[in-house]
């Protein structure tokens, strides 16, 4: 998941789908199919958590870390890109969009701890953590404006 997320929108032509969508809807589509190919490919494995009886595993493979695939590729688009002419801030700026992308993952560790009994008490809260993190990026239009106009002149 964090492969795809370091990678997304670096390498993608921007300028072919910004001529026929807005930056909102380009990053909905982007992201929404990235979160789905996600969980496409961690279902074997949830599969798997849910014969051997990890609940909490099988959720997490499937719902929570495709939403949080959301987060860290909208946090990734904004502050990661991949710059030429880099400054010594650059190093710094990596570092702390790591750090702050690592949060949707702390639940995650818990997640595969916690007995049986208790899952079932954490998916509510868990399911609104998730989906608080991820909803914002897909409906802030100028979050996405302002990302993919930095996005294209840290190209150039």
């Amino acid at each position: 998941m964090i492969m795809i997320a370091s990678a997304s929108f670096i390498s993608e032509p921007l300028w072919l789908d910004l001529n026929v969508m807005t930056p909102l809807e380009f990053a909905r589509y982007y992201l929404i199919s990235k979160a789905v190919s996600i969980a496409i490919i961690l279902s074997p494995f949830a599969i798997l958590s849910l014969l051997f009886g990890y609940i909490g595993n099988a959720l997490g493979l499937v719902v929570f870390i495709p939403l949080s695939s959301i987060f860290i590729m909208s946090v990734y688009a904004r502050y990661y890109q991949q710059r030429y002419n880099m400054p010594l801030n650059v190093s710094l700026i990596k570092f702390l969009v790591s750090l702050i992308t690592s949060i949707p993952l702390i639940p995650l560790v818990i997640l595969a701890f916690i007995p049986k009994c208790l899952i079932f008490y954490l998916l509510l809260p868990l399911t609104l953590f998730y989906v608080s993190i991820s909803f914002p990026f897909l409906l802030s239009n100028s979050y996405w404006e302002s990302t993919i106009e930095k996005i294209v002149t840290s190209v150039t």
